[in-house]
């Protein structure tokens, strides 16, 4: 989707809100003037908001997301929109992380459009999605891309809260991504989790027992140039399980999953793999507050 089409999007409205649930949308867009990335457009609606702390670097614009509802029901409905104009870079993370809480209907729905145009870049970092138990949730990211462009995305979850004692002997996940380069397909994704999550999670062959996961995605031109450290960064975290994966070429690809007993190991080895392949200044610095 490009950006006009957001701006149009969001211009129509997506309709008002069941009673007692959350809607909302956001956009923004970042060009590069006077040797730095600033916003050239921003807009916000409902329960989505957006904060750009002021840069330190000048080559990143970073910009927080803050779901003011304070988690998501089923039924509740969010829709987010970013682009980087030729030659800008922007950060997009969260406040907190995502929660997403038992539903007794329809699932919580998240709909996501990045553009990037060449030579720009943008770094999909959100923190970690809670889901909890019986928790119903449907996510879509739809990148499109310039072959010229830099993509790093990064999604995680946490199955509950172990230091609260929490099991998700249940629940309904969909995540869907895909990802264009020129127009062409180069990136597909479908998980899609229904019913007995604790006992997938537990079996060998799926999750081996962990209780957090996550996928992180790079697409550039030197994404290959980036596997020996990422997979180093991978050897050295503790209860994590990883896989390193790469496809050279002019829209290369990199592929890092991995699944952590806790939350917290799986936090630990993110913050090393942002620091490979993430924006020059590392994680976000909300990251760590």
């Amino acid at each position: 989707m490009t950006l006009s089409a957001s701006i149009s999007r969001f211009a129509q409205g997506t309709g008002a809100a069941e009673p007692d649930r959350s809607a909302g949308r956001a956009l923004i867009s970042v060009r590069r003037s006077a040797g730095r990335s600033r916003i050239a457009d921003l807009r916000q609606e409902g329960a989505l908001k957006i904060r750009s702390p002021r840069n330190i670097a000048p080559d990143n614009l970073e910009a927080i997301l803050i779901n003011s509802s304070g988690g998501l029901l089923g039924g509740d409905e969010l829709n987010f929109s970013a682009a980087a104009e030729r030659e800008a870079s922007l950060v997009v993370t969260s406040q907190a992380c995502e929660r997403v809480y038992r539903s007794t209907g329809a699932p919580a729905r998240y709909g996501v459009d990045l553009c990037i145009e060449d030579g720009a870049a943008l770094y999909w970092l959100p923190q970690e999605t809670i889901l909890y138990n019986e928790a119903a949730f449907d996510r879509r990211i739809r990148v499109d891309m310039a072959p010229g462009a830099r993509l790093v995305c990064l999604e995680a979850f946490f199955w509950g809260r172990l230091e609260m004692g929490e099991i998700v002997r249940t629940c309904s996940l969909r995540d869907r991504w895909s990802v264009y380069s020129g127009g062409a397909l180069i990136h597909a994704e479908n998980l899609r989790v229904e019913g007995a999550a604790q006992s997938l999670l537990d079996q060998a062959g799926i999750a081996g027992g962990a209780r957090a996961s996550a996928s992180l995605l790079v697409v550039a031109p030197d994404a290959e140039l980036m596997a020996d450290a990422c997979r180093a960064a991978c050897a050295e975290a503790e209860s994590v399980l990883s896989g390193v994966a790469v496809w050279p070429g002019p829209s290369g690809k990199l592929l890092v999953r991995l699944l952590a007993a806790d939350g917290y190991a799986l936090r630990k080895a993110l913050e090393k793999l942002v620091k490979i392949a993430g924006p020059p200044g590392g994680p976000p610095r909300i990251w760590g507050t």
